[in-house]
């Protein structure tokens, strides 16, 4: 083995391979709280939407007489 090798085998183990851990760590650890601070600022615009939408079927039935099924989340969500 030469002497080049003697070196960089350990400091592969000790500097690279740590480094890449921690970097994945943090990659996972970024994902998640960027799809949590989605999650949340996204429902509250759903629960907008879906009362602005069901104000409307009642404006709707209301006039028209016709019985229009109540929405909520979930059953938007299926669509």
């Amino acid at each position: 083995m030469s002497l080049r090798a003697r070196f960089l085998a350990p400091f592969a183990v000790l500097a690279v391979v740590p480094l890449m851990a921690v970097g994945i760590f943090d990659y996972v650890h970024s994902m998640r709280a960027l799809e949590n601070l989605v999650a949340e600022q996204v429902e509250p615009i759903l629960d907008r939407f879906v009362s602005g939408l069901q104000e409307r079927t009642d404006r709707f039935s209301a006039r028209s007489g016709a019985n229009v099924r109540k929405l909520s989340p979930l059953f938007l969500m299926r669509a």
